[in-house]
């Protein structure tokens, strides 16, 4: 049961990605359980977050609000790393 509270989240994020493999300059997130199937070791909680170049507000902003904490990302303009303002 807890392994669909996972993917849900994960559906709802809108500025990570969800993704298996880091190497861009993306910020992912994955469900580890629901990548490898039935037979996996990897606990039903277990959410794995490769963190990259987008403000650490805007991320922080992504995930309170897939998990009910706070605004939709986007509601504000989306920093970058430099700190100017850009929209997503």
């Amino acid at each position: 049961m807890l392994g669909w509270l996972g993917v849900a989240l994960t559906n709802r994020l809108k500025i990570f990605t969800r993704a298996t493999s880091p190497g861009g300059v993306e910020s992912l997130i994955e469900h580890r359980q629901s990548i490898e199937g039935p037979t996996t070791r990897a606990p039903a909680n277990l959410l794995r977050v490769s963190v990259e170049l987008q403000h650490p507000h805007d991320l922080k902003g992504d995930l309170g609000w897939a998990l009910g904490l706070g605004r939709r990302p986007g509601a504000l303009p989306i920093r970058s790393a430099s700190g100017l303002a850009a929209r997503a």
